[in-house]
């Protein structure tokens, strides 16, 4: 089981180095072996289809002459055909039925409801990404929604489990209220990119990466900056954005290995994803191969994200700085609607292409969290095989037809990424975490402590101490630049890891920084709560050229 505030933990020892906040950026997240994950096929697309009726219930009872799938206009062969069924659900009205339409006897029948399964609920929290002004207030709604959701979900056969974009107050899955309840109201935020900063991220978006003019107009009138600016900006957001991607797929890969019906619960106020969407269309096909549902939950709510200086601006003086501030006016109301799409749209997104459900626009948080904890009553598995579609990475769209049934809505992933020609492998930092070898590239001393909590569980704090002066570091202005990572996995005796964490650590270090480092080791801290016994520690550090640092430890938890 995964504990704990191992981002708190890895900040404040940082501070105690002396290592100001803007000479290292930290994430953590829970570690998922890469041979647990459910491989994902590069020669199929698997797709999740939910078909729901007049009064929003999932459609049962359909077959596979039901379903015609086109991608990019090209009528595709459904190759294999599967449904998941979680309970009951609508059976097909048949009666309206064209008179010369052929169905399938089998398409009249309503599937028997699945005999219960266990649940496993993942609840994450996005405590990195929001509007600075809105963000706690929006993470404390989140926060007392979620603590009176779980106080009803939690029953014999359910378990939910707490996780969070920065990796900080996490709970691997339990049946305990206390203890969840416990770590909910423990969230805090971690804000690492400030939405009132200038240019903000969508206006730096709006300038790198759609090179609009409007928005370089509106940057030089309300920020003062260099096109400079907006790429530093923009590079921050993205990696903010790939990092939180990553864990969300860190997140679901874990829940994969959990056996019954998995609901990963996604609450954000929501980030930047343009030139990410190849890595989150990954994520859509391990969900949709293990089958796991995204549902995801927008946390602002209806909110104003009109800035307040745009109801402040002068709309007198000057001739050029009147029509200056009428051009700030039109452009701030123009995009009021299109930022607000354009964070939500990786949640619509992650929720669409796993057959989950996206609430938005609604201030009733825990309205939300009901709605979305349980998967569709059903759920309909098609794929076909990629042998003609070219290995050139190009999105395909995608459109899924129902035939010969009435429904008033179907939900389908809208499309995919085609393969490149070679497919991704594992790489070696994670194929060390599983080997048992030492690899000594760069020293790594290792210090690790028990702590008995006061719920009677334990956790062991692994402490790395990194010898930076052998490290290779970049030069970036006045900086020296890497990033190190870290992934610390208690192994059992049977070979299998039951707890594991990473963290990142990406530097820009001052000269006396960096000398003072390189005389006394950075030093990088995760906890991990396990049962008592023995274990091996495994622990892999990576610098950013590539080398290594990995080792086994015998460990004893008592």
């Amino acid at each position: 089981m995964i504990r704990v505030a191992a981002l708190s933990l890895l900040s404040a020892l940082l501070a105690a180095q002396g290592i100001s906040p803007d000479e290292i950026r930290v994430t953590s997240h829970v570690y998922v072996p890469k041979s647990a994950h459910l491989q994902v096929e590069t020669d199929v697309v698997e797709i999740g289809v939910v078909v729901r009726d007049n009064h929003g219930r999932a459609v049962s009872g359909l077959t596979r002459e039901n379903f015609q799938v086109h991608d990019n206009g090209k009528p595709r062969e459904i190759a294999d055909f599967s449904l998941d069924s979680t309970g009951p659900a609508a059976p097909p009205d048949l009666s309206s039925k064209p008179a010369d339409a052929e169905v399938s006897d089998k398409t009249a029948f309503a599937s028997k409801p699945a005999a219960p399964r266990p649940r496993f609920i993942a609840l994450y929290f996005d405590d990195v990404n929001a509007k600075d002004a809105q963000h706690s207030n929006d993470l404390k709604q989140t926060q007392d929604a979620a603590e009176k959701f779980v106080e009803q979900v939690l029953r014999p056969g359910v378990q939910v489990g707490v996780f969070t974009a920065s990796g900080a107050q996490t709970l691997d899955f339990t049946t305990d209220l206390a203890k969840v309840s416990r770590i909910i109201g423990s969230v805090r935020p971690h804000v690492r990119l400030s939405e009132t900063s200038c240019p903000n991220p969508y206006l730096a978006y709006l300038v790198v990466v759609r090179h609009d003019s409007t928005a370089a107009g509106e940057m030089a009138f309300k920020c003062k900056s260099r096109a400079s600016d907006a790429e530093m900006t923009w590079q921050r957001a993205r990696q903010l954005s790939k990092d939180t991607l990553e864990s969300i797929g860190q997140v679901a890969d874990h829940l994969a290995t959990m056996a019954g019906t998995r609901v990963l619960l996604l609450a954000s106020s929501g980030f930047l994803t343009a030139t990410l969407e190849p890595q989150r269309d990954r994520i859509i096909n391990r969900a949709l191969q293990s089958g796991i549902v995204i549902n995801a939950l927008d946390s602002k709510g209806l909110y104003d994200w009109l800035e307040p200086v745009t109801k402040n601006v002068p709309l007198a003086g000057p001739p050029g700085l009147v029509a200056a501030g009428l051009a700030h006016n039109r452009f701030e109301t123009a995009h009021l609607g299109l930022r607000v799409e354009a964070m939500n749209e990786p949640l619509a997104a992650l929720a669409e292409g796993t057959g989950g459900v996206f609430y938005h626009n609604n201030n009733d948080l825990q309205a939300g969290f009901e709605e979305l904890a349980a998967p569709p009553e059903v759920t309909y598995r098609l794929s076909f095989p990629l042998h003609d579609v070219a290995a050139d990475g190009n999105y395909h769209k995608l459109k899924v037809t129902v035939l010969h049934a009435p429904y008033k809505s179907v939900q389908a992933r809208p499309g995919y990424f085609a393969p490149t020609e070679k497919p991704a492998e594992t790489s070696k930092f994670d194929s060390e975490v599983l080997a048992k070898d030492t690899v000594e590239d760069f020293p790594v001393d290792l210090g690790t402590q028990n702590t008995r909590l006061p719920d009677g569980d334990m956790t062991v704090s692994i402490i790395a101490k990194v010898d930076v002066s052998k490290l290779a570091f970049s030069k970036q202005g006045d900086r020296r630049t890497q990033r190190v990572r870290f992934v610390s996995a208690l192994i059992d005796s049977q070979g299998a890891v039951v707890a594991a964490k990473q963290a990142t650590m990406d530097l820009a270090l001052k000269a006396d920084t960096y000398s003072r480092l390189a005389k006394t080791g950075l030093n990088a801290k995760l906890t991990l709560e396990v049962a008592p016994g023995a274990y091996q520690l495994r622990e892999v550090v990576e610098e950013a050229g590539g080398q290594l640092a990995c080792s086994t430890h015998p460990i004893e938890i008592r």
